[in-house]
């Protein structure tokens, strides 16, 4: 099988096209002006008991959510004109503000470290003595960390992330302490800093994204992005090959304009001549099946299961092609067996299990709609390019 990664800018949007055989299989974008993963010094401007939640400035006329649950335990809950540290885990869409957090972290490749007390381990190390050591290794670490640099005080907590299996204990325990370094740096800054100060800015994403696709076997990646090369060099990671062709531009040569306008299209058309109509509302993403004129022969319900599994093939692609996360619910065509439905909501679950951001296939309800849920980890491309 050809594997392909095609890196570029468009409409000033960095952009991974991930393609098998030419067929075009996932996009992700990353936007320049993103917040998420940033830290913050912010001002509480706003406390809304009924709601349970409070309003942090992070810059003169930047206000995000913060749940009041999310605020730090065994302390006096914060009032108007307090500071706090905190951290954006999901940029403002449409009216909504941004989301912050105070449980402020920093993700490495095998680890995450936190400022919430807890230990975790990634439920896709499924070997028990794996993540015995890899939790307990986590845990001494910490303790460590804390006893030599006299800050038994800061909360830190960690995830063991799926990485670390494939780690030597040395390697692991070398990140977690840098980590540690940068989180506890992050802390001493914020106790000098004024309101509005940004203390830590993300923007390795891309590269932590770039490093999964890194993983696949003989992938191919290509790019005129002369920017990233740069990161890649900065970051010690390998370099993609760079596009130069002094005919046509990499976007013309990959089609990649008409895979965009495609991903942006309701309507996505199935082999099969049955279609799915993909539309967004404010609490959730709607998609429903449509068999339009493709039902033929006698046997009728073979035909439905038929065209219900290419659409659970195709659905599973689009949640990668578009980025949807949330709330995804899906009306399938209609079928009676119940062996059917089964075969249907098995099959469904094995094309999601393949997402590399976490989803999960629901049970159906009572009038035949499936729920997924996808974890939000950026905006969906129609809300990135809507304004292009």
């Amino acid at each position: 099988m050809n594997r392909k990664l095609v890196i570029t800018k468009l409409h000033n949007v960095r952009m991974f096209f991930f393609f098998e055989d030419t067929k075009i299989q996932a996009i992700s974008c990353y936007e320049e002006d993103s917040l998420i993963g940033n830290i913050y010094v912010g001002r509480v401007s706003n406390v809304l008991k009924n709601l349970n939640a409070l309003f942090i400035d992070i810059s003169r006329g930047e206000s995000c959510y913060l749940s009041m649950e999310d605020c730090p335990e065994g302390k006096k809950a914060p009032k108007v004109g307090d500071l706090l540290l905190v951290q954006v885990i999901k940029d403002k869409i449409k009216s909504k503000q941004a989301t912050v957090t105070t449980k402020v972290s920093i993700t490495g490749e095998s680890v995450v470290i936190s400022l919430d007390n807890k230990i975790g381990i990634s439920k896709k190390i499924t070997d028990s003595n794996i993540k015995t050591v890899l939790k307990k290794q986590l845990e001494e670490t910490i303790t460590e960390f804390k006893l030599k640099n006299d800050c038994e005080s800061i909360p830190f907590g960690g995830i063991v992330r799926t990485e670390a299996q494939k780690l030597d204990i040395e390697t692991f325990k070398e990140e977690t302490i840098k980590i540690l370094c940068e989180l506890k740096d992050v802390i001493n800054r914020s106790q000098y800093a004024t309101a509005y100060s940004c203390i830590r800015i993300n923007r390795l994403n891309e590269l932590f994204d770039y490093k999964k696709y890194l993983q696949i076997d003989e992938l191919e990646i290509v790019t005129d992005d002369q920017d990233f090369i740069s990161m890649c060099m900065q970051n010690n990671l390998p370099l993609p090959r760079l596009f130069e062709d002094p005919m046509i531009n990499m976007a013309s040569f990959y089609n990649l304009p008409m895979i965009i306008e495609k991903a942006l299209q309701e309507r996505v058309y199935l082999k099969s001549g049955a279609y799915l109509v993909i539309q967004h509302t404010e609490a959730m993403t709607v998609i429903d099946v449509n068999s339009g004129k493709a039902i033929k022969g006698n046997n009728k319900s073979q035909a439905l299961l038929n065209m219900n599994l290419e659409a659970a093939k195709e659905i599973a692609k689009q949640l990668r092609i578009r980025n949807l996360s949330g709330i995804i619910l899906v009306d399938f065509i209609n079928m009676k067996s119940m062996q059917d439905i089964v075969t249907l909501m098995t099959s469904l679950k094995e094309y999601v299990a393949s997402d590399w951001v976490e989803a999960t296939v629901h049970d159906m309800t009572k009038l035949g709609l499936i729920e997924i849920t996808r974890k939000k980890v950026r905006k969906p491309i129609y809300e990135i390019l809507k304004n292009t």
